[in-house]
């Protein structure tokens, strides 16, 4: 038969240093993994992409300038949102 993994809620999810000033940090469980992290600025546009392949996973930010940001981590059943400032 094959395994099921039991699914795991993205409020599992951690996002840090929020203000950030060069990388953000992502962590989460191994349901993360294969999920994609997707920056978007105030205006709606991506910035940044990933996929999310390890438990704690770092984003380089250093080149972004400073304002609002949106997080949006995309799993297979899930969406979660944060809100992230960049000083």
């Amino acid at each position: 038969g094959t395994a099921s993994v039991p699914e795991v809620g993205l409020e599992e999810v951690q996002v840090y240093p929020n203000p950030l000033r060069e990388a953000l940090t992502i962590k989460g469980s191994n349901a993360l993994l294969g999920a994609k992290a997707i920056l978007y600025n105030i205006n709606g546009s991506a910035v940044k992409t990933a996929v999310i392949n390890e438990t704690t996973q770092t984003l380089d930010c250093a080149n972004l300038t400073k304002g609002i940001y949106f997080l949006k981590v995309v799993s297979a059943h899930k969406i979660a949102t944060f809100k992230i400032f960049k000083i």
